[in-house]
């Protein structure tokens, strides 16, 4: 295999985009939540009929502003986590990559990792944009303009198909 090389800036990327295009891999289905919902009312309803007999449908008004209380402070936790991942100084200016025979490595100002093939576990084509998952929550997004010199978006995909087995 030819060696091949590109380079990209983070603030090139758009990372809501790569992040939607790996959030099937961690959202759970529509019934899914809707199961966890009903079953969660269903909880609420007995917790009140148990707990708060007495007092009516107070306790159960509490017990469900309680968990909107939750589910707010969990979306802020969330909202600022993400944050924090797209300011990361990792993730801050020109970012070199280089894939060859037996892996690829990622150089940035701060850090240069190497990667096996195998840590590749999804290959997801975007709008002007190739992601790579790296295992569970990191992902490599690959630029359809920081492709080098005569190198198309159907090339870079079929030399990643072969590269890791997985298909796009």
């Amino acid at each position: 295999m030819t060696p091949v090389e590109f380079f990209f800036d983070w603030k090139d990327v758009n990372q809501a985009a790569a992040s939607k295009a790996l959030a099937r891999n961690y959202t759970p289905k529509w019934w899914v939540t809707l199961a966890l919902l009903l079953g969660g009312v269903a909880l609420a309803v007995l917790v009140d009929r148990a707990l708060f007999r007495s007092s009516g449908g107070g306790g159960l008004w509490g017990l469900l502003i309680g968990i909107y209380l939750c589910i707010g402070w969990n979306a802020l936790r969330y909202r600022n986590m993400r944050d924090g991942i797209s300011n990361s100084p990792v993730r801050k200016g020109g970012v070199t990559v280089a894939f060859d025979q037996d892996g690829f490595r990622v150089r940035t100002a701060l850090t240069e990792n190497w990667c096996d093939w195998s840590t590749i576990t999804a290959i997801r084509p975007v709008n002007g944009l190739i992601v790579l998952a790296i295992g569970d929550v990191e992902y490599l997004p690959i630029i359809d303009s920081a492709l080098p010199d005569g190198m198309t978006r159907q090339a870079m995909l079929t030399l990643l198909e072969q590269r890791t087995g997985i298909t796009s």
